[in-house]
């Protein structure tokens, strides 16, 4: 009888969220995976893997699989491994099918990965009913989760099974975007290594995706006039946006390895922030920190154009939307977040000429009104 794989956890706070940092090699020249916990940071070492039962996970496919001392035969254990290759081929052609119907390969990846996490719960994919039992008692899984899993399996019945099923109904859930303040951002870029305190930077100050920031060339940046063209993904725009004198140093500052300014990949810089901001917020005494995210930089630069101008079209173009949909969501988040708060104060100021005027115009003020043959301007503190 084969029995469910156990779930490993941290020794200090009990959390499944790990990472694989590395091995730690023994002195009879065998070695044991050593873990890093992402919610507390705590560093452990797995044990001796010497049990009558081997946990071992498919490199290809991702698909956990137990092998068992007490298999009742030959039989029984051909045929589960013939299933799991049957499942592996199909998850193989679902994946080169969604690149022939030109899905992003972000995409392909999240819709591969939903499809491969089920597997590792013990759905079978070739039962519709089984995925959607599954689905129905995963816990940890939220609405959107459960949504996107269905999705992605809907796309697999299409392309690859050719079966209908009867889809569940998982509606999607809205949800309020975070908006770090900017003490928080500029207390955990300055706790950050050089790499990633240079990516949080041009995050901060133009607002991009940290896809598009990732993919940013050496070509990409003219030092000269201090700007930065960034290539869209999403559907979105491409677009020039400038930076500051601060960032274009820190650029400067950087490793020329390749062609990319940000050597690597995303996934190392997500796992270079989830330990800065874990050893900063204890650090610190702040856990606001654990709650930014380089998508939370894009949501406050988004907010704080739209409390400085009010014009929805400029943080549209700033953002890269092709549709004013997507950019309204910061008029909810400006008004909650700037409602009765010292930044509606402003610098007022009186022009009794025409220089004057240019001058105030130049640095940053906006006309109001005319009072007693004078005109007066004002910018926000």
């Amino acid at each position: 009888m084969v029995e469910a794989a156990a779930v490993l956890r941290c020794p200090e706070c009990g959390s499944v969220k790990l990472f694989r940092a590395g091995l730690r090699y023994l002195a009879d020249g065998g070695s044991v995976q050593r873990y890093l916990c992402r919610s507390c940071g705590y560093r452990f070492s797995g044990g001796h893997n010497n049990s009558n039962r081997v946990f071992r996970e498919n490199r290809n496919c991702q698909i956990l699989r137990l092998e068992a001392k007490n298999l009742d035969s030959a039989t029984e254990t051909k045929t589960v491994a013939g299933a799991e290759q049957t499942v592996k081929g199909k998850l193989v052609e679902f994946a080169w099918k969604l690149q022939n119907q030109g899905f992003r390969t972000a995409t392909i990846k999240t819709y591969s990965t939903l499809l491969k996490r089920l597997a590792m719960l013990g759905a079978d994919l070739l039962n519709p009913e089984s995925v959607k039992e599954t689905v129905a008692k995963n816990q940890n899984w939220n609405e959107n989760t459960k949504l996107l899993a269905v999705t992605a399996y809907q796309c697999f019945l299409d392309l690859v099974l050719d079966k209908k099923w009867r889809i569940p109904n998982y509606t999607r859930q809205e949800k309020i975007a975070y908006v770090p303040t900017t003490e928080d951002v500029d207390a955990l870029i300055a706790g950050s290594g050089k790499k990633l305190a240079t990516f949080l930077t041009l995050l901060k100050e133009t607002g991009c995706r940290c896809g598009e920031a990732i993919r940013l060339e050496w070509t990409d940046i003219d030092f000269q006039r201090r700007v930065v063209r960034i290539q869209a993904e999403k559907n979105s725009k491409p677009r020039i946006l400038p930076i500051s004198t601060q960032l274009t140093a820190m650029i400067e500052t950087l490793p020329k390895k390749s062609k990319k300014v940000f050597s690597g990949n995303l996934a190392s810089m997500h796992n270079n922030l989830q330990v800065t901001r874990i050893r900063q917020a204890q650090k610190l005494g702040n856990p606001q920190l654990l709650k930014i995210s380089f998508h939370a930089l894009r949501h406050l630069k988004g907010t704080t154009e739209y409390h400085k101008t009010h014009d929805l079209l400029h943080v549209q173009n700033l953002l890269g939307h092709k549709s004013v949909k997507s950019t309204m969501i910061y008029i909810n988040l400006e008004a909650a977040l700037y409602h009765n708060n010292n930044m509606d104060e402003f610098h007022v100021k009186v022009a009794e000429t025409l220089e004057d005027a240019c001058k105030l115009l130049e640095a940053g003020f906006e006309y109001v009104t005319d009072m007693e043959g004078k005109k007066l301007f004002r910018k926000r503190k």
